[in-house]
């Protein structure tokens, strides 16, 4: 995701995020967890991930018969049968398309870590070294190569739900789920920053889903580990966590099987709001915000980021009631960057935000408040109360914070520097 662009182009979306990756945060077991306790950070109903299940389901297995050529492997030797996890996967979705043709195990990046955008930077949210991935399916074949981390080899149940997770990913290229996805988004063509994270949280959330649901069937555990790494994330692994836990819980409380994933991505949220709380599509669009900016300096301007991502954010430093109260009532964000006169990078930030009402605007300016008090930014930071309903954070050179100034109503704002 980048904080400089404003919009995708939604074929490059689709190709760039259809590459799946399962994160080993902490420990060995393939993050299956997508549900279990009683969060309140989700949705005001918190929905058990025991969806009912027949007789019939639990105790079906995979043909013998398998028509046509068997899944290669490359690379090594699996310790599990990669048909019949895929026969299985297949039953659960409900699907007719075919198999990848090749499992490939490689020694897949270590030790990679998630860079701090400029604004991330600016608010002390630190980088945070990922222990590495589990497996991917990229874009390229149209699912037909699915790629494991050789280690993977080491500890068979790991292995098997990975491999479940990522044939998801394969039914949703060869299905072309991604086609309803972007159908639902606002013009079809370039989708917003809240919208990409749906899109994410979405297909990730969904092979999330059958991963553990696969999990509790056929290896016989219902671990929480996705749910664990989320909550006590404080770096930028939140936000890259965030789309498989939260998005699983969205696909658990939408659906009541494997089966019937196909709604979801027929119909999905049009935003992280919606998704959170498990509100209707299309129920809770953005509210009205116009910002321009009165500045001598290169200014881009993105948005909306989404309520996601301030609660993502923001929950580096504060614990999850308290991140998603500050993000709760987000309405609509716009986020306006100032280059450096020096080289032209941005420096200096302006994030404005529109609240559904000026309580909602107040808990936010609390929540931030609590958020500095608990972490050292690398810049100086102020929040400005514009309207009752919309605040500005300022963030950057502290002689930039201490001289912009914001001035406007609830549905428009001028960032003046």
């Amino acid at each position: 995701m980048s904080e400089s662009s404003s919009a995708r182009d939604a074929r490059s979306v689709a190709a760039s995020l259809a590459v799946a990756v399962l994160l080993v945060v902490a420990g060995c077991q393939a993050a299956p967890g997508a549900g279990g306790g009683n969060d309140s950070q989700v949705s005001t109903t918190q929905p058990s991930t025991d969806a009912p299940t027949t007789a019939a389901a639990e105790t079906q297995t995979p043909s013998t018969d398998r028509p046509g050529r068997s899944i290669n492997v490359e690379g090594g030797t699996l310790p599990v049968d990669p048909n019949v996890v895929w026969e299985r996967v297949a039953a659960m979705v409900d699907t007719g398309v075919g198999p990848p043709s090749t499992i490939r195990l490689e020694n897949l990046a270590i030790g990679s870590s998630t860079a701090r955008t400029p604004f991330e930077r600016a608010l002390g949210v630190p980088a945070t070294a990922i222990p590495g991935f589990a497996g991917t399916t990229p874009q390229s074949g149209d699912g037909g190569i699915v790629k494991l981390h050789r280690q993977l080899t080491d500890d068979e149940m790991q292995l098997e739900a990975t491999l479940a997770h990522e044939y998801v990913h394969v039914v949703q290229l060869r299905s072309r789920a991604d086609d309803g996805l972007l159908r639902s988004f606002s013009d079809g063509e370039r989708l917003t920053p809240d919208e990409l994270s749906v899109f994410r949280a979405t297909i990730e959330g969904a092979a999330e889903y059958v991963e553990t649901r696969y999990a509790r069937r056929h290896l016989g555990f219902d671990g929480d580990r996705t749910r664990t790494q989320y909550l006590n994330a404080t770096s930028t692994s939140k936000r890259l966590i965030a789309p498989y836990y939260l998005g699983a819980r969205y696909v658990n409380a939408t659906v009541d099987g494997p089966d019937e994933l196909g709604a979801v991505y027929e119909s999905p949220p049009r935003t992280t709001e919606e998704l959170l709380h498990g509100l209707e599509p299309g129920s809770e669009p953005p509210a009205a915000l116009r910002v321009s900016a009165d500045a001598d300096r290169r200014v881009e301007q993105s948005g909306p980021y989404g309520e996601l991502a301030v609660r993502t954010l923001f929950g580096t430093a504060l614990d999850e009631p308290g991140a998603a109260a500050l993000a709760d009532g987000w309405g609509n964000d716009t986020r306006l960057g100032f280059g450096s006169p020096e080289d032209g990078e941005r420096s200096d930030f302006a994030w404005v935000l529109r609240w559904d009402d000026a309580a909602n605007a107040t808990e936010f300016e609390n929540g931030v408040a609590a958020y500095l008090d608990a972490r050292e930014p690398n810049a100086s930071v102020r929040v400005d109360r514009v309207a009752p309903e919309t605040t500005v954070v300022f963030a950057g050179e502290q002689s930039f914070v201490a001289d912009a100034t914001a001035s406007g109503e609830n549905e428009t704002v001028t960032i003046a520097t």
